[in-house]
């Protein structure tokens, strides 16, 4: 009797310290979680965009020694917590610890607007401005930023800015961007930094004021904003409200770019195929029009289809530049309508079309491009 006693002791202290530790492992779980949760938070009121946040995130993760995948289970378990389904919505849209799946990270993105979560009205309000998961539907991007800066979300405010000054789902109104700008900017939010920075540096609604421009560009690229560093590199090779300083603004696109900013890949790009604050090297110039044309920019596409048409850091391939003249054309730039309508009018890298030919020399000349007048005379002569 006595020993069953002892043993029985023993189970309960067993059993005790068992319990203790599962406790300990929940409140560990639970402090990350809060971590990842305030980082989430914080990136997205400074202004960063989704995939930074979601990078600030998941480096977070892999610091601590975490399986990327036993925390989007704890997540899951625990999504009914506030913010936790729009981060479980923002590792479907990466396809971090688990597939890339945009229509799943949308339906979380939903669950959280559907709880009156302002988080969940930006993310919403995102995928039905970019097309993520979703079609694109901006009346309904505009109502979710509307919705979430109704819960004083900082983020919402400076996306509602840009939604009136591109009129995107409302009337275009420059006097509300701006109002809606210097609120978010008040508030410390980078990118409406960047975006008021731009209606000064364009006159929109303000009166034109580059020095002011710059500051704010300024302030923006140090809270370490893609955009703002983009436009910053933009000011210093161009000489707007400073000294003209080409490695400095290469210094800026290429931080810019390596935060997966499309169109600092672009410029710096640019930057390497004429030697502008750089050596030049025609193999790291396609590289970077490359990634900036992959992540769907327009003026990037065209210059990856000079890249294959001339051979320029790259084998010559004149039916991959045909097919990025046409992505290009497609998006709107008019000097790959034109090298369009040329490709089928010659037939390069595709079949002879005269048609087609005929008709992209039309829509380049609508554009303004001179030379397009002159190979449609010849075209129809």
């Amino acid at each position: 009797m006595a020993d069953d006693k002892i043993n029985n002791k023993e189970n309960n202290n067993t059993q005790g310290s068992k319990e203790d530790n599962e406790k300990i492992i929940i409140s560990e779980d639970e402090n990350f979680l809060n971590i990842l949760v305030t980082i989430f938070v914080n990136s997205i009121n400074n202004g960063d965009e989704y995939y930074q946040t979601a990078i600030s995130l998941f480096c977070f993760i892999e610091e601590n020694n975490k399986d990327p995948n036993d925390i989007l289970k704890l997540l899951k378990l625990t999504q009914a917590i506030e913010h936790h389904s729009c981060i479980i919505g923002l590792c479907y849209l990466c396809g971090y610890g688990t597939d890339l799946n945009k229509t799943r990270a949308f339906n979380f993105f939903k669950t959280s607007a559907e709880n009156s979560n302002s988080m969940g009205y930006y993310f919403l309000g995102q995928c039905y401005l970019l097309g993520m998961g979703t079609n694109v539907n901006l009346k309904m991007a505009y109502s979710s930023f509307l919705k979430s800066v109704e819960s004083e979300n900082i983020a919402g405010k400076c996306l509602l800015g840009y939604c009136y000054q591109m009129g995107f789902g409302t009337e275009k109104d420059d006097e509300k961007a701006v109002e809606w700008y210097q609120k978010s900017v008040q508030e410390d939010n980078s990118m409406a930094m960047c975006n008021l920075a731009y209606c000064y540096q364009h006159g929109i609604y303000l009166e034109q004021n580059y020095d002011l421009a710059f500051d704010l560009y300024q302030m923006s690229a140090n809270a370490e904003n893609s955009m703002g560093q983009y436009y910053l590199g933009c000011c210093y090779q161009e000489g707007i409200a400073t000294t003209k300083d080409e490695l400095k603004a290469f210094e800026l696109f290429d931080k810019s770019a390596r935060a997966d900013n499309k169109l600092a890949q672009c410029k710096i790009g640019l930057c390497y195929q004429y030697g502008k604050g750089t050596p030049k090297d025609e193999e790291k110039a396609f590289i970077w029009y490359r990634k900036s044309a992959e992540a769907g920019n327009i003026i990037a596409k065209n210059q990856l289809a000079y890249c294959y048409s001339t051979g320029l850091g790259v084998k010559k391939d004149e039916t991959k530049a045909f097919k990025w003249f046409k992505e290009s054309a497609g998006g709107g730039h008019v000097s790959a309508q034109y090298n369009l309508g040329v490709y089928y009018n010659f037939g390069i890298g595709t079949e002879t079309d005269k048609v087609q030919a005929k008709l992209w020399y039309e829509i380049a000349i609508e554009g303004g491009h001179d030379g397009a007048k002159d190979r449609l005379k010849k075209l129809l002569s």
